[in-house]
């Protein structure tokens, strides 16, 4: 990845963090969008858009990106199992 590139990918996910701290959901998804658009190997932007889906009630799409973290990076497949079991649970 080039050297421009990554850090827009760092400033989106740093800027992306702050805002999900303020609870500003719907500016997070922008940059995790952004994100995942620059670099779709980008495992923390999946487990944000996983939390913000969880928070919001949105459990098939909060699944859904646990999958892809843990499909892009194995060192979350235990968080992320744990998750999408804890999220299985709550739908029954």
């Amino acid at each position: 990845m080039k050297l421009l590139n990554l850090l827009s990918v760092e400033f989106n996910f740093n800027r992306a963090n702050i805002n999900y701290k303020n609870k500003k959901y719907d500016k997070v998804l922008e940059d995790v969008s952004k994100i995942i658009s620059r670099d779709p190997n980008y495992t923390h932007a999946y487990i944000l858009r996983a939390n913000i889906y969880s928070e919001a009630g949105d459990k098939e799409k909060a699944v859904e990106n646990y999958k892809f973290a843990k499909q892009y990076d194995i060192k979350y497949g235990k968080f992320a199992d744990s998750e999408i079991k804890i999220l299985s649970k709550n739908k029954q």
